[in-house]
């Protein structure tokens, strides 16, 4: 049986850890890249048999080689999935140039160039596969001080549904997870404040926070290829946050 092959980028993270663990098995091969050398190792040392690059996921030329490193490992590429994100809460009239630059380039351009990178090589193998964008349920929903990630995660939207419908006839299904507030090591900085946790568990109608295998199983599903009649679609896992107000 031919190995299935999935890339992650920026897939050492709180939700990227636990997808790995998802999707690990003997008939699979897991390349992932990451900023963070230490945090590979660690992923590498708890989970068996995957392969991990370190990069900077904002520069074009570090990405495309990371899609390189991943051409040389055996298995045919059936998914891939950026999880390159940050947190930026604040208003606009306190967001420098910088934040949002910042902001902009992390989220909306490393998808642009993981995009990029992993089109042409599904397009040139001839067999499909599945591509997975992480937005955020702010940018389907008006939520305060938010203006610059719901920006960037906005594009993402964008970006994703319009490859989608580029890319269906070739069988490249192009799809978003979007969450709302995760208990990850991103996210610290909000969870470990309990006044903070507090408001934002308010926020979500199921009175909870998600928790990164929750996430991380969705993802899990919409990159196998057994389910593969599902393109351009941005799906909301938040607790209810982007639909209902209770």
């Amino acid at each position: 049986m031919a190995q299935l092959k999935y890339v992650l980028l920026g897939g050492s993270g709180g939700i990227g850890s636990q997808l790995c663990r998802l999707l690990a098995g003997p008939n699979t091969q897991l390349v992932v890249g990451s900023r963070s050398e230490a945090k590979l190792k660690e992923l590498a040392n708890a989970v068996p048999g995957i392969e991990t690059f370190a990069l900077d996921a904002c520069d074009p030329k570090q990405v495309e080689a990371f899609f390189k490193f991943a051409d040389e490992k055996p298995g045919n590429l059936v998914g891939a999935a950026n999880l390159v994100g940050s947190i930026l809460l604040k208003p606009i009239t306190a967001t420098s140039e910088k934040d949002f630059q910042s902001t902009v380039e992390t989220n909306l351009f490393s998808s642009f160039y993981f995009s990029k990178s992993v089109i042409k090589r599904m397009v040139k193998s001839q067999q499909g596969g599945s591509i997975l964008h992480f937005t955020s349920a702010v940018a389907l929903k008006g939520v305060a001080n938010h203006e610059a990630i719901a920006a960037a995660k906005a594009g993402i939207v964008g970006l994703a549904l319009s490859s989608a419908a580029t890319y269906a006839s070739k069988n490249i299904r192009v799809n978003c997870v979007a969450p709302g507030l995760v208990d990850t090591p991103l996210a610290s900085f909000l969870t470990s404040n309990q006044n903070a946790l507090k408001s934002s568990i308010a926020m979500h109608p199921l009175g909870r926070i998600g928790e990164p295998l929750q996430i991380a199983r969705l993802a899990a599903f919409l990159l196998h290829p057994e389910n593969n009649w599902i393109t351009g679609q941005v799906i909301a896992i938040d607790g209810g946050l982007s639909s209902i107000k209770n």
